[in-house]
């Protein structure tokens, strides 16, 4: 029989109800519990404190790469950058601390540069075997005037590209760049979940291009610009044309020429458009009134089918040529409309309103209007001319009104390749759009100064001077309701037999019925006379009608007798036949100046009209005075707009324009 040990059986079961109740007490106890939890905590934290780390640095290198490739495209899209795409790219990339080989892809729009591959070995995006020859440092050129790596050093991650292909750009008007990179950045936290890398990726695209731009060169060629000042003017303008047309898209860029000084030639294919009252061939100007320069369009034409009878197109007074220069008053044959032989000789460039005869040297500073042929423009502003005084007013004024839409049907009916482009019909584009630039260059060497006009009644509609052609004779309508003429320079007698003993001495009427030449001249045989005065004092019965030489007489209209008299010689036919008081009247009356101050003012309201249309100025001071400065930065509006300029610092101001017209801008 098998024995118990009660002693120790009792001293097991009492070791182990000693165990059980730790084991109980301990699963039931919650002392150190929270320093578990922290624990894991801890290990959250610092988990995704780690992932905050590597998620902050992916997103500094991918900011630093969308900047630095923002920036290359920028400068890669310039259409005066003279380097491939993709040397500018690389430098650009390369300075900020990058690897070049991140480059996956550069588009160029134009694609006009010779082909580079995979090929190229030292990876700076240019061929070994480039036709150039160039060994010059591109990366020098490129990134002249950019900033560095915004901590100068490389991502740290590891990078890896593709091979590419380059395009470098001729200038057409416009040049796209576009460009992508691809940046695998490296973690530290992230890998412990199985992440090594994070791929970032940058698209980034520029374009410059001047797209549609209107452009009134708008030019001071009064007397104070005579010498080297317009040289100077010219090389400058020549070289602004050539400039933005090298620089412009087929058909996208069109240039006005309005060379000013008094007055604005206008061409006769426009001037044959025109509404005008005073009409005439000899003077192509127009005289814009004053509620004219309070607004920018110009609607004085009628276009189509005159359906006006009840609502007329507006009309326009148009300019009178007139000079004070002699007392001549015969017309002469080679005096004639359009004629160049003696009109050159006898009118002096001083001469009022010189600048708008067309049959004068001064028909070569005419307006040239919206055009874009290089030979066409330069050969205008080679023609140009100093003289006269100076209206800034009316050359802005036509400015201003060739980039209006208002004046776009007349130029349609004009636009046949031979005075206007073809393509150009539909110019001036509509103000206020996004797809055409409005630009007006303003300069001028002085203020605005003398201008006269011929005003009603003496500049249009019948006067009453009347001219016998054939007989090369004035006669003068005295008194209207009893229809009688005076004829100042025909002779009141003559002689008949004058060479034989049988001579006799016959005297007409002083007042005649008709204009001379219109019928025939009833003389009576004198018998005494007054020796005083050559005049008879008492008359025979006898009596004969002479035939009056010549042709038919016609009655001038007003501006046909500018045309081709001069007002001295207008003046001393009035006052030998209307008197002294009528021709007083008629030097006072005829011909006003321009209120100086008036024109001031209407330039700083065009000026306004522009801004309000989003029509940019740039104005230029050439040599100007002080007086005028203040009114020509007012029109520029923005001080980046205005520029004062001396002796060949025109060329320079007028290459700063070219550069600011240039329209450059993000499109991603």
């Amino acid at each position: 029989m098998r024995k118990y040990d009660l002693k120790a059986l009792l001293n097991r079961i009492y070791r182990e109800n000693r165990s059980s109740r730790h084991l109980r007490r301990f699963a039931v106890s919650t002392d150190g519990s929270m320093t578990i939890l922290t624990l894991f905590l801890i290990m959250i934290v610092f988990t995704v404190a780690g992932f905050a780390v590597d998620l902050m640095r992916y997103d500094r290198e991918r900011v630093r790469l969308q900047y630095a490739l923002d920036r290359a495209v920028l400068a890669a899209a310039d259409l005066d950058q003279e380097l491939c795409p993709r040397v500018v790219v690389n430098d650009y990339i390369s300075k900020e601390g990058f690897d070049p080989g991140i480059i996956d892809e550069i588009k160029v729009d134009p694609e006009t540069c010779l082909n580079t591959d995979s090929s190229d070995s030292d990876g700076d995006g240019t061929d070994s075997s480039d036709a150039s020859g160039s060994d010059s440092d591109p990366s020098d050129t490129a990134s002249s005037g950019t900033e560095s790596g915004s901590d100068g050093t490389s991502s740290g991650g590891d990078t890896a590209g593709t091979s590419t292909t380059t395009n470098a750009v001729e200038l057409q008007g416009k040049r796209k760049v576009e460009a992508s990179a691809q940046l695998n950045i490296e973690t530290h936290f992230m890998k412990w979940s199985g992440v090594d890398t994070i791929n970032s990726t940058a698209v980034s695209a520029a374009e410059e291009s001047i797209g549609n731009v209107e452009i009134s060169l708008v030019l001071d060629v009064s007397g104070s610009m005579e010498g080297a000042k317009l040289t100077n003017l010219q090389k400058a303008a020549k070289d602004f044309v050539k400039e933005m047309l090298e620089k412009s898209a087929d058909d996208s860029l069109s240039i006005s020429i309005i060379p000013y000084s008094e007055q604005v030639g206008v061409p006769d294919y426009m001037m044959d458009k025109i509404n005008t009252t005073g009409g005439n061939k000899v003077a192509n100007c127009i005289e814009f009134q004053p509620a004219d320069f309070t607004a920018i369009p110009f609607t004085a034409f009628s276009i189509g089918a005159p359906s006006e009878a009840t609502n007329p197109p507006p009309s326009v007074p148009q300019s009178l040529h007139f000079t004070n220069r002699s007392n001549d008053f015969r017309r002469g044959g080679n005096r004639d409309h359009r004629s160049t032989n003696d009109v050159v000789s006898r009118f002096s460039p001083w001469d009022a309103n010189f600048p708008c005869r067309e049959d004068t040297p001064t028909d070569r500073r005419e307006m040239v209007v919206i055009q874009n042929d290089l030979d066409t423009l330069n050969k205008q502003i080679n023609n140009l001319v100093a003289a006269g005084s100076t209206s800034i007013n009316i050359g802005l004024k036509w400015g201003l009104a060739l980039l209006d839409e208002s004046i776009q049907p007349l130029i349609k009916t004009v636009a046949n390749d031979t005075n206007v482009p073809k393509i150009f019909e539909d110019r001036p584009r509509p103000t206020n759009t996004t797809d055409t630039l409005k630009v007006v260059v303003l300069m001028t060497d002085g203020k605005n100064d003398l201008q006269r006009a011929v005003v009603p009644p003496y500049n249009d509609g019948p006067s009453d001077v009347f001219w016998n052609a054939g007989a090369q004779e004035y006669s003068v309508l005295v008194d209207e309701d009893n229809s009688q003429f005076l004829w100042p320079d025909v002779s009141i007698n003559e002689w008949t037999n004058k060479d034989t003993s049988n001579q006799k001495y016959w005297e007409r009427e002083e007042y005649q019925n008709h204009a001379y030449g219109a019928g025939t001249t009833r003389y009576r045989r004198c018998k005494t006379f007054y020796t005083s005065t050559g005049r008879c004092a008492s008359f025979y019965d006898e009596v004969r009608d002479a035939t009056e030489l010549g042709t038919q007489p016609v009655r001038l209209e007003w501006p046909d007798v500018w045309a081709h008299t001069e007002i001295k010689a207008i003046e001393s036919l009035f006052r030998r036949t209307k008197g002294d008081t009528y021709a007083d009247d008629f030097i006072r009356n005829s011909i006003v100046t321009a209120d100086i101050s008036k024109k001031n003012e209407q330039v700083v309201s065009l000026c306004g009209k522009a801004e309000e249309k989003e029509v940019l100025i740039f104005s230029i001071a050439f040599e100007a005075p002080s007086s005028v400065k203040q009114m020509l930065k007012d029109c520029a509006v923005k001080p980046a707009r205005y520029y004062e300029a001396t002796g060949t610092q025109i060329e320079r101001v007028f290459d700063s324009i070219s550069t600011s017209i240039q329209n450059l801008r993000l499109t991603q």
